[in-house]
């Protein structure tokens, strides 16, 4: 995979975003609600590319200056090669502030990708995940203090 571009997402990417969402995820979201995330002001939602291919995306629900990290998702084949990274490091790049986010307790890929960004781990969510039932931990990005 070359260089990642990480992009506001379209309309037409709704289909491959709700896709690899219910690739990814076991109560996935829906088509509409990405899609209704293009209107939304407090909500983004961008898109990671790779040779002209979608490989991932990532979206966010913003209060003043707050974000929480709702979804993000890399096809399991292109994992570990650097879209992810691409992905957190321009929504942190775009919202600025605080960021959250919860991540499976047994997701170590993602627990280190996170705390190489700079997210600290700040809690645990007891029984967040379904099937399998799992504890989430919660992460926690200060802009302020990698400025």
């Amino acid at each position: 995979m070359t260089a990642v571009t990480v992009r506001a997402a379209r309309a037409d990417d709704i289909p491959a975003v709700a896709a690899l969402e219910a690739l990814c995820f076991s109560r996935p979201w829906r088509e509409k609600d990405f899609a209704d995330m293009l209107t939304a002001p407090a909500r983004t939602l961008l898109v990671a590319e790779a040779d002209g291919a979608f490989c991932g995306y990532i979206a966010a629900c913003t209060v003043l200056d707050e974000s929480d990290i709702t979804t993000v998702a890399v096809p399991p084949a292109l994992r570990g090669r650097g879209a992810g990274r691409a992905l957190v490091q321009a929504l942190i790049d775009k919202v600025g502030g605080r960021i959250f986010l919860e991540v499976r307790q047994s997701n170590a890929p993602a627990r280190a990708l996170y705390a190489s960004l700079g997210f600290a781990e700040c809690g645990t969510r007891k029984n967040y995940y379904e099937s399998p039932r799992e504890d989430a931990v919660l992460c926690c990005y200060d802009a302020a203090k990698h400025a």
